[in-house]
């Protein structure tokens, strides 16, 4: 259900956006967009301490890089493999959200 809602309000972002690029021009628009997320970025910067990027790809970034470490590893299965995945989980996301609050300082 949450799928068709997303998609629905994307649909009805696009009239918006195609009457932004007719009476502004492309490259305004796209200036628009530009200004609209730094000024997301910022506030998510002093409200959570992370970046845009941060928020939305991080946890799309690690878990497959940790699932990837475990089974080269041979992680064993049961307790052993759940500490061992925390402790993976915890340094990959750290190394994934500094270089994504790395690339939101100079791309944003």
């Amino acid at each position: 259900m949450k799928s068709k809602t997303i998609l629905n309000d994307f649909l009805n972002l696009i009239p918006i956006i195609a009457l932004m690029v007719y009476f502004t021009g492309f490259k305004n628009t796209l200036n628009i967009f530009y200004e609209l997320l730094k000024s997301i970025n910022l506030v998510m910067t002093q409200l959570c301490n992370e970046s845009i990027l941060t928020f939305v790809f991080k946890y799309l970034i690690t878990f497959p890089i940790v699932g990837l470490l475990l089974a080269w590893i041979g992680s064993p299965r049961g307790r052993a493999g759940h500490y061992i995945g925390k402790v993976f989980y915890f340094v990959v996301g750290y190394v994934v959200a500094f270089a994504l609050d790395l690339i939101a300082k100079f791309v944003l």
